[in-house]
């Protein structure tokens, strides 16, 4: 089953897209074309910034190094505000596009992989899963206790296998695509109104 990327919503594209750069140290400056867009959007900032700390109304000593520095300074202050100059959120999100639609998929995967209780009890993939198996307390599993499940990655896909390790009992033992519940959320896919 492919994601359903529509699901996600322009803030948490938005969100991701922050939380990615921050965790990889990413300096917006390093992006040429996004570096061109602030240095122009923020040139007076910059300015306003040398001279609130220099007696120079001349600018003589805003160097090229010094300038830099500011600017580096004043994107900063604005974190996620940056986004809202130009193109920088479109190159931003073209350059990080595939980490963000990877983190929502693992942060929202009952979005990204709807599926009903109807489409389990028909899926060819589905089948028993105790309540004790890895599987069992994988976001990914659509979960019908005490009726066939099926995880959300193979789901109507006929030539994809689970992409869990099953010991000669049944039971997953392994799986690198696992993916814990969330807390406070469920996995559970129950009969239309019924609840977990």
């Amino acid at each position: 089953m492919q994601p359903n990327y529509d699901a996600m919503t322009n803030e948490q594209e938005t969100s991701l897209l922050w939380t990615i750069m921050q965790e990889e140290g990413f300096n917006p400056l390093d992006n040429n074309d996004v570096n061109a867009v602030l240095r122009e959007e923020l040139n007076d900032a910059v300015i306003a910034a040398y001279q609130a700390e220099n007696d120079d109304d001349t600018l003589s000593g805003l160097t090229q190094d010094v300038f830099e520095s500011l600017l580096e300074d004043e994107v900063g202050k604005m974190k996620d505000g940056i986004f809202s100059f130009g193109y920088v959120y479109s190159e931003l999100k073209e350059q990080f596009y595939n980490a963000i639609l990877d983190r929502w998929v693992e942060e929202n995967p009952t979005l990204a992989y709807p599926i009903t209780y109807i489409e389990v009890s028909n899926d060819p993939k589905s089948r028993s899963i105790s309540d004790d198996d890895l599987c069992a307390s994988c976001a990914l599993l659509a979960y019908c206790p005490g009726e066939n499940s099926v995880c959300r990655k193979v789901a109507g896909e006929y030539d994809a296998d689970w992409p869990a390790e099953f010991d000669e009992d049944g039971y997953a033992v392994e799986c690198d695509q696992f993916i814990d519940i969330a807390d406070g959320g469920t996995n559970w896919v129950l009969p239309e109104g019924e609840c977990a």
